[in-house]
């Protein structure tokens, strides 16, 4: 389960960060990916 867990603590993390500063739309979600790629690790806001 350890496995599970990790995959879904990740999962919300990253799904939480989109709709908070997309507001839900598409184009800043993938905004917000991008950064987080660029910086090389995840930020909370």
């Amino acid at each position: 389960h350890q496995t599970s867990a990790e995959s879904w603590g990740t999962g919300r993390a990253v799904a939480r960060i989109p709709r908070v500063r997309g507001g839900g739309t598409h184009r800043s979600g993938q905004g917000a990916f991008g950064n987080m790629c660029r910086g090389g690790r995840m930020f909370a806001p």
